[in-house]
């Protein structure tokens, strides 16, 4: 009997001094259950639609094709202009606006048949700095005063292949 009442409490032993986890485990479930909560409706409560503009810009999207660029309009109004360029081809392209007296097929020409971006005869206005890889957007944001303008793709043959737009700034 001795052993029994020794086996006993030690049981009894273990059960009052061992921790209980539950009110933790159920404490940190509703803490997260809480967060979450605060987080979808936080995500919820969120405009859609990507960027916002700055008050008084027009957005110019263009693609960029094999030796071309569409755009919706040669036509665009003076005062700040944002670019989403977005290169459609398998090769890289660049993104260049000149503003200039001459029709893009007459711009002046460097010794390898680019254009000559350090003539007088161009200002230079929208570079997108560097290649524009195949499938890639790049945002460009310029102030355009009236004038006629040339976009251009100044990569060796591209702007003989014809990759020029004149375009108008009302």
């Amino acid at each position: 009997m001795a052993g029994e009442s020794d086996e006993s409490d030690h049981v009894a032993e273990h059960t009052s001094s061992g921790v209980n986890l539950l009110p933790t485990f159920l404490g940190v479930a509703v803490a997260l259950l809480v967060c979450a909560t605060v987080l979808i409706i936080g995500l919820a409560g969120r405009s859609t639609g990507g960027l916002k503009m700055p008050a008084g810009y027009n957005v110019v999207q263009v693609q960029e094709f094999t030796y071309g660029f569409r755009l919706p309009s040669t036509t665009l109004p003076a005062g700040n202009n944002l670019f989403v360029d977005h290169n459609t081809a398998s090769i890289p392209h660049e993104f260049v606006i000149f503003k200039t007296n001459d029709p893009g097929d007459q711009l002046p020409l460097a010794p390898d048949q680019t254009v000559k971006e350090d003539s007088t005869a161009l200002e230079d206005v929208v570079d997108s700095g560097t290649d524009i890889p195949p499938g890639d957007t790049r945002l460009m944001a310029a102030d355009l005063a009236p004038g006629h303008y040339v976009l251009v793709c100044n990569l060796p043959g591209h702007y003989q292949g014809g990759m020029h737009v004149d375009i108008t700034v009302k």
